[in-house]
């Protein structure tokens, strides 16, 4: 997130720099410009973690289903249930 608001801030200087009047034509602001292009530089990363944590999730609550403790805790005891 550091590296993408860098490279924004980077990129909007070398805009005003470049054309100073961008902004009084454009239908977009500076901030809303700024979080457009740290956006699309932190996509990818963000959207490599949310898939890890979705994967990791799944394989716990996996994991944890198929031990006898949720089986004793649904059926209050140390009963075997086959179809738990």
């Amino acid at each position: 997130m550091v590296y993408g608001m860098a490279y924004a801030d980077t990129f909007l200087q070398r805009l005003e720099t470049e054309q100073p009047d961008y902004f009084d034509n454009a239908d977009m602001s500076r901030a809303e410009l700024t979080a457009h292009l740290a956006n699309n530089i932190c996509y990818p990363i963000t959207k490599a973690y949310s898939r890890q944590f979705r994967t990791t999730t799944a394989n716990i609550k996996e994991s944890k289903h198929l031990t006898d403790s949720i089986r004793r805790l649904n059926n209050s005891g140390d009963k075997f249930h086959p179809y738990l």
